[in-house]
Formats: C-alpha cells, sequence, structure tokens
C-alpha cells in the first residue's frame, strides 16, 4: 500500500516548476494523491487516480530502454485484443477475427486486418492504433495535430479502405491464425472503424476537417476503446429489448 501511494503521489510546491498555460501536463494528473504537510494523504479527484493507473504504465515502462520495444509491441497487441474481445460481445467470437491477412495468391498479401467482424454479407474492418495525443497537439499545434491525427486516424482509414476493397474482391482469400477464413456469403459492404487506445478529444470533428479521402470513398467511424466498449454496451441493451411494447410504454 505504501509503494502505491508513493506511486501515485506529489508534494505541493516540489512540481509543476514549468507549467503556464491550461492544457499543459499537469502533474496532478499523473500522481493525483497530495501528500499534506501534516503527512496525510488528500485525493481531490477520486476519477483521477483511474486514470493515472491506465496511462502512467506506458511512461514507466518507456522509460526502459531496453524494455521500450518489448512494452511498445505489446501495447499494440493489447489494443488489438482488447477491440476483438468487445466486438465478440455484440457479433458473437465465432463472427470475429483478428490478425487477418487479405491474399491474392500463396505469396501475394495485399493488406491485413487489426481485427474483423462478419455478419451475414456485412463486415465491420477495426483498425486499431495505439498513438497517443501529444502534448503539443492538445495545446492546439496545427502541425503536431495533423501529424497525430495521421498517425492515429488518416493512416488506419487507408488501411481500413485497401482491406475494404479487397474483401470485395472474390478472387482473394482471407486467413486468420494461417487458417482460411471460409464466409457463408459474400461481402458487398464493409464498415471501416478507427480505434485509438487512449482518449483522443474531438476526434469527430477531426475527422470531418482532417480526413484525406477521395468522394466516393466512405467516411469511417473513429472512436477511442472506451468509445467501443459504450457503444458495445448501447448495442447489448438493444438486442435485449422487446420486439413489441405494452400500449404506452415507452
Amino acid at each position: 500500500m505504501k509503494a502505491f501511494v508513493h506511486a501515485f503521489s506529489l508534494t505541493p510546491g516540489k512540481v509543476n516548476a514549468g507549467l503556464e498555460l491550461p492544457g499543459q501536463f499537469n502533474q496532478l494528473q499523473s500522481n493525483p494523491i497530495i501528500l499534506l504537510s501534516d503527512g496525510r494523504y488528500f485525493m481531490p479527484v477520486a476519477f483521477n487516480l483511474s486514470e493515472a493507473i491506465y496511462d502512467c504504465p506506458f511512461f514507466w515502462m518507456n522509460s526502459d530502454r531496453s524494455y521500450a520495444p518489448v512494452a511498445v509491441m505489446n501495447r499494440g497487441r493489447f489494443a488489438e485484443d482488447a477491440a476483438a474481445n468487445l466486438l465478440r460481445t455484440v457479433f458473437g467470437a465465432q463472427n470475429v477475427y483478428t490478425d487477418v491477412q487479405i491474399k491474392e495468391s500463396k505469396a501475394k498479401t495485399v493488406t491485413d486486418i487489426d481485427v474483423l467482424a462478419v455478419i451475414g454479407n456485412k463486415a465491420v474492418i477495426a483498425q486499431v492504433k495505439s498513438k497517443r495525443l501529444t502534448e503539443l497537439a492538445r495545446l492546439g499545434d496545427e502541425t503536431h495535430l495533423t501529424n497525430d491525427f495521421k498517425l492515429a486516424v488518416q493512416e488506419a482509414y487507408e488501411q481500413g479502405l485497401l482491406s475494404r476493397r479487397a474483401l470485395f474482391n472474390s478472387g482473394c482469400k482471407l486467413f486468420s491464425a494461417e487458417k482460411e477464413i471460409h464466409l457463408s456469403e459474400s461481402i458487398d459492404d464493409a464498415y471501416i472503424v478507427c480505434v485509438t487506445l487512449d482518449h483522443y478529444p474531438a476526434v469527430m470533428h477531426q475527422l470531418d476537417v482532417c480526413l484525406q479521402k477521395l468522394a466516393d470513398d466512405p467516411f469511417p467511424v473513429a472512436i477511442s476503446i472506451f468509445d467501443l466498449k459504450c457503444w458495445r454496451f448501447t448495442c447489448q441493451i438493444r438486442s435485449n429489448l422487446p420486439t413489441t411494447c405494452a400500449r404506452g410504454s415507452p
């Protein structure tokens, strides 16, 4: 318990020396427990601790240079697994595939899909990115904002577009875990979902302003893993609603 409190606490007057503007990193975000002068601890907002527990390990592991490459690889793997598990609760485990490779031939891979969900002749292509929004982008720096959007959403969208076109090609075959996926119906439409592992403020507005696409290309849905969880929960509620309601019922 002492080690936990120490990891997430700070002492007033010894932090935030460079904090000057709203939106800059405030150490209270990573250390939301305040050590008071009389030895007691004070936590103004309990939610901040939950956020810190989720965010801080990313920085702790990246500070270990020998482990950082492994941390990045595992972070990406976790992002895909988390998205897949959420989609399985909606589409069913048998209809969700991960690390899908689309091949024109045994030797030629067209592209890959992080998570693919299929229902009948419809598909959902989820491309998951673990890119974080940088502090300068949060402060409104247009160059960094555009670059972060490109890495977090634009690249995922372009990969999703390539996958979408390949799904419509009857000559392509799908593989997951080196096993071929046999679909009961040909896919006639596929929806692209760009998922970020971290909260991405105003991503829907940025999608409208920054997304580069051709006129005939479909718009994607861009959401964080947290929004995906809320969407999953909404779908479960709707699926449990009765098909008919008594007179006077909402």
